[in-house]
């Protein structure tokens, strides 16, 4: 698990996630945005996390509702630091190239760097690995609804997110930012069987070797499958990023008996073979993140897995 700086506020903390967490995608799969070192962010984000309204206001928009908009609020974290950490400026997002009335794409982050210019595609993304589903390791990761796939979802970024720039419709829209480097910045967790040795999946070779791992288990075989832990938390959407800390955090811990009942209940009652799922944290004594997972619904993924690339 990702270590995390003792920031109190839990936006700063998703904020610092964001930023300083391991890629998902290999250096030589496509063009990435280059590490950040964490060492000399942290007094930005101390600072930061000493007054955080200004970053809690440029995040209220994603955070409305009942359901986060879990990638629109990645989109703000990233646009955040860029504007007020990194001190860039002409910051545009969502930049829609049109070829005469129809819509080629859109280009996630515009913004200068000195005399640079740069384009940026932002994506956060969460796969279950599913041995069976094919041969090959790369084409194995299934979203948590089953709609995306990885290897899909990668690949479109590669080839039509971060090339957009350079598309002939785009040439007029562009023509004030060049010369103009387009990057990506993906972050997420990969997932695997509980069953195996999860904390050591390798993912398939467009993967970052670094990448986060998790693990996954049906709500049927929780008791034999969950990992141990002193303590577990249920997360929500909300808590999805950055490593939980109970004594920061408004989560409740659960025994492992808990946990196991709180499963077998869904097993009894959530319906068979539809793609159903609860993220899961291992927490140590002190209430710190160990690990995390998802368990998911009987005969998960069932025959629904989804063959497009997802947003």
């Amino acid at each position: 698990m990702t270590l995390c700086p003792p920031f109190r506020d839990r936006v700063v903390r998703d904020l610092w996630w964001a930023v300083t967490s391991p890629g998902l995608v290999g250096e030589g799969y496509c063009a990435l945005v280059p590490r950040f070192e964490p060492a000399t962010l942290l007094p930005a984000f101390a600072a930061l996390d000493a007054d955080p309204q200004a970053l809690h206001q440029s995040v209220a928009g994603s955070l409305k509702g009942d359901r986060l908009r879990l990638g629109a609020y990645f989109e703000d974290l990233i646009r955040f630091f860029v504007m007020q950490i990194a001190g860039h400026r002409d910051v545009q997002s969502g930049v829609v190239i049109y070829d005469k009335k129809r819509t080629v794409g859109e280009l996630d982050l515009l913004f200068r760097d000195g005399e640079s210019c740069h384009h940026w595609e932002l994506a956060v993304k969460f796969f279950l690995h599913v041995p069976e589903l094919a041969p090959d390791l790369g084409d194995c990761f299934v979203g948590p609804q089953t709609r995306d796939r990885f290897h899909l979802k990668i690949a479109r970024v590669r080839d039509h997110q971060v090339p957009l720039a350079g598309h002939a419709a785009a040439a007029r829209v562009l023509a004030p930012w060049q010369p103009l480097r387009s990057a990506a910045l993906l972050r997420g967790r990969l997932f695997y069987p509980a069953s195996s040795g999860w904390d050591a999946g390798v993912g398939g070779s467009s993967v970052a070797p670094n990448h986060l791992r998790g693990w996954w288990c049906p709500v049927d075989r929780c008791d034999e499958r969950l990992p141990h832990a002193d303590s577990y938390a249920l997360l929500t959407r909300r808590e999805w990023l950055a490593p939980i800390d109970a004594a920061l955090d408004a989560v409740t811990k659960w025994d492992r008996e808990q946990v196991c009942a709180w499963a077998g209940e869904a097993a009894a009652t959530w319906p068979v073979g539809v793609a159903r799922s609860y993220v899961v944290a291992g927490l140590d004594p002190a209430g710190r993140e160990l690990h995390r997972g998802f368990l998911v619904s009987v005969g998960w993924p069932g025959r629904g897995v989804g063959d497009g690339a997802g947003r």
